[in-house]
């Protein structure tokens, strides 16, 4: 792969870099929407969902959250889902 690069002017590796940073920035801020999309549906399904809570075998004495919801898999803190 190396020497490919090295067989690149300058200008295209610039170009390159650009079309790179546009992409990132286009793949960030779908993922913040899809993000928001989750918070979304997390809100709903909090509601709408007749949780049976199980607690979790990996937390911690000292974990906040130590209860889930075995069908929709939200953690028992209705504040996370305001």
């Amino acid at each position: 792969m190396f020497y490919i690069y090295t067989i690149m002017s300058v200008e295209q590796l610039c170009e390159q870099n650009q079309e790179h940073r546009y992409e990132i920035v286009e793949l960030r801020e779908k993922i913040l929407k899809l993000e928001k999309i989750i918070k979304s549906n997390e809100k709903v399904i909090w509601n709408k969902c007749e949780h049976e809570w199980e607690w979790d075998t990996a937390c911690g004495m000292y974990d906040r959250n130590c209860y889930y919801c075995k069908h929709c898999k939200l953690w028992r803190n209705h504040y996370m889902y305001q």
